[in-house]
């Protein structure tokens, strides 16, 4: 297998419970590199109503990375406050450039401090850790890097910890950012549950052993089920997809797409987009077909393309339910983590938000998700406090 098509040439698991079985897995070649990114900060900015701005900048890293990769394949994984991706070592030298592009952006625009950096696979495997990569098919057009093995954790310790000795000094940029986020795109305004509460929801195992730890996330997987009914707990509900037309709401993608543009440009950008959501408007609910685009099946296709369940050494998922639902998986999870078995966050909210990166309007775009108000970022806080509880027990 050749290490630059490693990931392109990898089978596909056809089942989300099989991502629990690390037997499914291969390691990343470790002359490979590790993309690591977070927002510094991000419980001052969710506090401030910002969150779909936090967002924006996981989904920029990975659209500005696959711009540049293009047209190879590459893992990546969105988490809410940050992204992480892997890229083969040719793409190192351009990589760094965006990541230093990237953090000038969210400097500049929305006023946040982005840690990036790029760490090598062979320091991770050095320390100990694996970068396990397998390929989950989502739907038929949309197929979804999962991870395991510790090595993405290791990585962003690592990042955290070094950032300011080792990183740092590397993205600093004196001039404008450069950066391509062609297909970034964030139109969709927040989409209420129609069942009472939109949870996000991370569950890590904390057992050494590994077949132990494939049974306890299987077992995990299918209560999530149970009590969430997978037909029904998609958090995307196709009659709650609603267009924005806002200023306020179009404002992280605009400041995106026109950064470090002149007022008039931006001006332009503006209207070009509100001009492109009423033509989409019109194709989608009158569900027409160009000779490009089937637009009866846009947001179909939106909906299957959505990354609301993955897996980067640990479940994280965003489902619709009821707030009984909730409660009842809570008193599941706490039963096993005062078992020592496992860590979990679950942050509650009315909405879901919209990421979405489009190569092309027929098929080929994919939807990253988040709850509102915090969402993966809250549900992490919440999962390191056990992480700590667990340390003072030990």
């Amino acid at each position: 297998m050749s290490h630059e098509y490693f990931y392109r040439d990898l089978p596909v698991l056809n089942k989300y419970i099989d991502v629990a079985s690390v037997s499914n897995y291969v390691d990343l070649p470790e002359d490979w590199y590790v993309v690591v990114s977070d927002v510094t900060g991000s419980t001052e900015a969710i506090t401030a109503g910002r969150y779909k701005e936090v967002n924006i900048l996981g989904a920029a890293l990975i659209t500005a990375v696959r711009n540049e990769t293009k047209p190879l394949e590459i893992p990546f994984v969105f988490g809410g406050d940050g992204a992480s991706l892997c890229i083969p070592k040719r793409f190192a030298g351009a990589v760094e450039n965006i990541l230093g592009d990237v953090r000038e952006l969210a400097s500049k625009e929305y006023q946040l401090d982005f840690r990036v950096g790029l760490v090598e696979v062979s320091k991770i495997y050095s320390a100990g850790f694996r970068v396990l990569i397998a390929k989950y098919q989502v739907s038929e057009n949309f197929v979804q890097s999962v991870f395991s093995g510790g090595g993405l954790e290791y990585a962003e310790d690592y990042l955290k910890a070094n950032f300011e000795n080792e990183f740092k000094q590397k993205y600093i940029r004196h001039k404008p950012p450069e950066v391509n986020l062609e297909g970034l795109e964030c139109r969709w305004s927040p989409i209420e549950s129609t069942r009472g509460e939109i949870i996000s929801l991370l569950v890590k195992v904390t057992v050494k052993d590994s077949e132990k730890k494939t049974a306890i996330y299987r077992e995990v997987i299918e209560k999530i089920y149970e009590i969430y009914e997978e037909k029904t707990s998609h958090p995307v509900n196709y009659d709650q997809l609603k267009m924005a037309f806002a200023q306020v709401k179009l404002l992280p993608e605009i400041k995106a797409r026109t950064h470090d543009a002149a007022f008039w440009a931006r001006f332009s950008y503006m209207l070009k987009l509100r001009f492109q959501i009423i033509v989409g408007y019109f194709l989608m609910a009158r569900k027409i077909s160009t000779k490009a685009t089937n637009w009866g099946n846009y947001k179909t296709d939106l909906i299957a393309n959505s990354d609301y369940r993955k897996f980067d050494d640990m479940v994280r998922k965003v489902l619709s339910g009821t707030e009984e639902m909730r409660n009842k998986l809570e008193n599941y999870l706490h039963l096993r983590f005062s078992r020592g078995e496992l860590v979990y966050g679950i942050h509650a909210s009315s909405s879901a938000l919209l990421t979405c990166v489009v190569s092309k309007y027929e098929k080929d775009h994919f939807h990253f998700i988040d709850g509102n108000d915090g969402g993966y970022a809250e549900a992490a806080r919440k999962m390191k406090s056990q992480i700590k509880q667990n340390s003072k027990n030990q």
